[in-house]
């Protein structure tokens, strides 16, 4: 049980830095570009969207590396909670937003499932104290 735990925290680990540096190289080419940015899954208008991936981008890496380090493994839990909340919310409770295809809607559903993996990962269960 404790290998499967570790993997687990190992996988939110990865999964919410990808998630994040995605985030960022996004808003970078946004702001190089000069390109409004438009993703209509997410709940904020086109002027301000910028600025929100930007920060919470920059919010996750810094969840990350304080629970790599031990610090404050809550901030990755409540950090890996927003990204679930906002990707079901945005994906699939949401009345406006509509999947291309049937491959959208599935790779959608994987990558909430790989969310919900990297919450349950971030959990500090079964942390040796010392």
């Amino acid at each position: 049980m404790r290998t499967l735990w570790g993997f687990l925290r190992v996988y939110s680990y990865i999964f919410e830095t990808i998630l994040c540096v995605m985030g960022l190289l996004v808003c970078g080419f946004g702001l190089a570009l000069k390109l409004p940015l438009h993703l209509g899954w997410l709940p904020w208008s086109s002027e301000h969207l910028l600025a929100w991936v930007l920060s919470l981008s920059l919010l996750g890496l810094i969840a990350v590396a304080l629970a790599t380090l031990g610090r404050s493994r809550a901030l990755l839990v409540l950090f890996s909670a927003a990204v679930v909340y906002l990707l079901l919310r945005g994906l699939f409770l949401n009345t406006q937003y509509r999947f291309s295809g049937p491959a959208d809607a599935r790779n959608s559903l994987w990558l909430v499932l790989g969310a919900v993996a990297a919450f349950i990962g971030s959990w500090p269960l079964f942390v040796r104290r010392r």
